[in-house]
């Protein structure tokens, strides 16, 4: 979880050196949840938009898949997948995508 903090925070100050605001917005929500076991999954947009003029620079919408057991009568997140979309003719990553 350390490394995952680590590089959060270093991409939130490359932003904000960058002149960015960030919006995050979740979509398509789902929980299946029993006695001690929970998944959720939902999509998460990342859109930057310049500071001065408000501009949508790039946008990326990553798919989460989030494991969790209920350990001392509180969830714990135990497991977490990430994806994001891949350019079919190249293989690579779409990071920087003004539009999804």
């Amino acid at each position: 979880m350390w490394e995952w903090r680590k590089s959060v925070e270093s991409w939130f100050q490359e932003l904000s050196e960058e002149g960015v605001d960030l919006k995050v917005t979740f979509s398509d929500m789902s929980i299946e949840k029993g006695e001690s076991v929970a998944f959720a999954k939902c999509a998460i947009t990342f859109s930057a938009y310049a500071q001065s003029s408000s501009e949508k620079l790039r946008q990326i919408t990553n798919r989460f898949t989030f494991g969790l057991c209920k350990m001392n009568e509180s969830w714990q997140i135990v497991h977490e997948h990430s994806s994001l979309p891949i350019d079919p003719a190249t293989g690579k990553g779409m990071f920087h995508l003004k539009n999804v």
